[in-house]
């Protein structure tokens, strides 16, 4: 396996999450244009964006730096101290870059706030849901040697929590924070971001914790009938 430059590694989680941000922000601006009485077909549109954006950034990148594009994925992987830093403030870092890099395409400020305010316990609940399943999900393929699922894996489900969870499924604290810098559609107002970010950390934090009880129940090698055996193995 190749190992990469940690200046290539900080520089891949930049440019990463900056395409990411670019995708959403863009993505919301173009669909800004269809009809408010046809929501459905807006979100659906910024969904599959966002989903098919994510899958190339991922496949292209995780490789060089691991594509965590996220810090919550960053500080649930093991990375400490000056590493766990650095990759957050390049995730940061290209985030808010990607939000005016669709500012600029777009002809509007570089950065401006007065996106919709995104409170409430329901909200909240959906960004705990949201991001307690991209987490899982990531955990879960790894463990069982799926890595190479997850450029195909992880963008299914964040373009499912788009599309059912309340909060919209930001699942991640750069995105939120760059997307407060936004007034559009995809943005969210300053009052909304201490919300998800703690409901962010909660739903990682849950996440971890369900796959690390999953994976152990699995490695206690308790005997399984031959039904519920190939129910098991057909899942995979």
């Amino acid at each position: 396996m190749t190992e990469y430059r940690f200046s290539a590694r900080l520089l891949a989680e930049a440019l990463g999450t900056c395409m990411l941000l670019t995708s959403i922000v863009s993505a919301g601006i173009m669909f800004e244009r269809v009809p408010a009485n046809q929501y459905g077909i807006r979100l659906l549109g910024i969904s599959a964006t966002i989903a098919a954006a994510l899958s190339v950034i991922i496949a292209i990148f995780r490789p060089i730096s691991g594509a965590h594009l996220n810090p919550v994925v960053t500080l649930f992987s093991g990375f400490k101290g000056s590493v766990a830093a650095a990759y957050i403030a390049a995730q940061c870092t290209g985030a808010i870059s990607g939000v005016m890099v669709s500012h600029a395409m777009f002809q509007k400020p570089l950065v401006y706030s007065g996106g919709p305010d995104r409170l409430g316990p329901g909200v909240w609940i959906g960004e705990i849901v949201a991001t307690a399943g991209l987490v899982l999900t990531g955990r879960l393929l790894t463990h069982h040697r799926q890595g190479r699922l997850i450029p195909r894996v992880v963008p299914t489900w964040v373009f499912a929590a788009i599309m059912f969870s309340s909060s919209t499924c930001f699942a991640n604290p750069a995105a939120t924070l760059a997307r407060a810098f936004t007034g559009t559609v995809t943005g969210i107002s300053w009052a909304s971001v201490p919300g998800y970010l703690l409901a962010e950390v909660t739903g990682a934090t849950l996440g971890v914790l369900l796959a690390k009880t999953l994976c152990a129940t699995r490695a206690q090698s308790i005997p399984l009938d031959s039904t519920a055996d190939s129910l098991a193995v057909s899942s995979y």
